[in-house]
């Protein structure tokens, strides 16, 4: 099977130098009750994650669960840091396996406050959803 570590970009995708955010983003779940979070959170009462323009954002995402979590940003693309170095594809949807990490970086150029949150959509309904929201400068 084709993994994230099989994949490279066409050309190199290094983020410009800037401070660097760093984020460690469990991904949970109760399957009793059925509620799903990032980071022990849930949506909508999950406080936001701040950035700033200009910081290169590393986030670490690792699944606690036995399901498989599309993860989307909106707003962004963002380079899978899983061995490529220079030629780290660029996505906006990250698959993150059961039980698996998954590392992805971006650079924080467009201010608003975007969603990041689970693609399949039943775990989205179930709360597992947060937002990046840019600090003032």
């Amino acid at each position: 099977a084709l993994s994230y570590a099989d994949l490279r970009a066409l050309s190199v995708t290094t983020l410009p130098p800037g401070p660097l955010r760093s984020f460690q983003l469990p991904l949970q779940g109760d399957m009793a009750r059925y509620i799903w979070n990032i980071g022990g959170q849930v949506w909508p009462k999950a406080e936001p994650l701040r950035i700033r323009r200009g910081e290169r954002v590393q986030i670490e995402m690792h699944n606690e669960t036995m399901m498989w979590h599309p993860m989307h940003l909106h707003g962004h693309f963002f380079r899978v840091l899983q061995g490529a170095g220079e030629y780290c594809p660029l996505k906006h949807t990250v698959n993150v396996a059961p039980q698996q990490t998954v590392r992805i970086e971006f650079t924080a150029d467009n201010p608003g406050n975007w969603f990041f949150h689970c693609h399949n959509t039943y775990h989205l309904e179930a709360d597992m959803a947060r937002k990046f929201e840019y600090l003032s400068e």
